[in-house]
């Protein structure tokens, strides 16, 4: 059933009644707005303004923000590109857009036709989102079995997986050291004790060690992060950036044995056996605890291991996130740089054994003889000792 309110507060309010929770698009960012200020007894003329100061950006009574936060609302935007429309989507899964054809500045009243054709745009969008909230229900499911499995606030569900994840990791800003939230440190990267660097090409050490210096030497940060180095790895073109390792060989065309080696939970592991984990978190253990009761849990093959994987893999891209209490971005640095190394020691140590196809941030894909095969699986068997990793076969054909 639909229900339509037209300029009726009282009506709206017994609808609300109904619902423990409503769902919206952009609704934390306009509607929760506006239906706080018409809950709080805002008249039309008024509402009209706020709406004009929502859309153009300007400024919105601090009650209204507190009151609205308290909505138990989800917003079927949350974490998609900011810049997504309603209709884009629309668009995207195949549906018709429709349009209004009523203007929204009228200075009359609207006629009987007009408004049931504003019922009738409005409506769509209502169906439109339905459809969205049904295409990411997982992702609503996800935070509600987080907030449950922790213990959480009710109204914690509003939030992003990634600040679930410094609620759960117990962050807090005020630990961590002077000047990182000015990112003092953001580029003071450190190099693990671990790496075998005699396997490591000077080029590739010289970037990072020369980005460093650059840093220190007062170069902004937002400029060195772009930087990127395109280097010949195994006849493979490589490009280091911040953003990971990536390098394939173009064309490629073959057919025969594949090896695929993927590094298991790269990034947890690193945070967990490197001691990368945000400085704002009361503890680094609580990450590591996080990680061995996921590997329990899929152990007994228990679907709640999908709750402690999100919160795990949440961590790593919440630390550059300066409104997350997770932000320690030198942390993340050191676990984007050190992981590109720790990749390379494996594809230099596998040159003659192994051809290489293709490389991206957590694994390889090679090309091999079957005489070979006792060989690489022993020099992977040094590297994950080295490092304390795992790695995970594919064997393709």
């Amino acid at each position: 059933s639909e229900i339509v309110v037209h300029n009726d507060p009282a009506i709206l309010r017994k609808a609300l009644e109904r619902f423990d929770c409503l769902v919206g698009f952009n609704n934390y960012s306009y509607d929760d707005l506006i239906l706080t200020a018409i809950m709080m007894g805002y008249n039309n003329y008024e509402i009209y303004k706020l709406s004009n100061a929502i859309v153009t950006g300007g400024n919105i009574p601090q009650e209204i923000k507190n009151k609205a936060r308290k909505l138990t609302t989800l917003d079927t935007k949350q974490e998609l590109a900011p810049s997504l429309t309603l209709k884009e989507i629309e668009a995207n899964l195949g549906l018709n857009i429709v349009e209004t054809p009523i203007s929204f500045n009228l200075d009359r009243a609207l006629t009987d036709s007009e408004f049931a054709e504003v019922v009738k745009y409005c409506t769509y969008d209502v169906e439109t989102t339905k459809r969205v909230f049904a295409l990411r229900q997982d992702y609503f499911e996800s935070k509600f079995d987080i907030c449950s499995e922790f213990g959480l606030d009710k109204l914690d569900v509003r939030k992003t997986r990634a600040n679930l994840a410094s609620r759960v990791l117990k962050c807090d800003k005020s630990r961590l050291p002077d000047g990182v939230l000015e990112n003092k440190d953001r580029l003071n990267i450190t190099i693990v004790d671990e790496l075998r660097t005699e396997n490591i090409p000077l080029t590739i050490l010289n970037f990072y060690n020369n980005i460093k210096a650059k840093f220190k030497n007062g170069t902004d940060y937002r400029e060195l992060e772009k930087e990127k180095l395109v280097y010949t790895l195994a006849g493979v073109e490589h490009t280091f950036a911040f953003g990971g390792l990536h390098g394939a060989r173009e064309n490629y065309m073959y057919e025969g044995k594949m090896l695929n080696v993927d590094v298991g939970s790269y990034y947890p592991s690193m945070i967990i056996n490197f001691g990368f984990m945000s400085r704002a978190s009361e503890h680094p253990d609580l990450y590591k605890n996080l990680y061995n009761t996921r590997m329990e849990y899929k152990a007994k093959k228990d679907n709640k291991q999908q709750i402690y994987k999100i919160l795990l893999n949440s961590t790593f891209g919440a630390l550059k996130s300066e409104f997350n209490d997770l932000f320690d971005p030198v942390m993340s640095n050191n676990i984007c740089v050190n992981g590109q190394l720790i990749l390379t020691d494996l594809i230099m140590s596998l040159r003659g054994y192994a051809e290489l196809i293709q490389s991206n941030t957590d694994g390889i894909l090679i090309k091999y003889k079957e005489k070979d095969l006792e060989t690489i699986k022993e020099k992977c068997k040094e590297w994950e000792l080295n490092y304390n990793l795992k790695l995970d076969y594919e064997y393709v054909e």
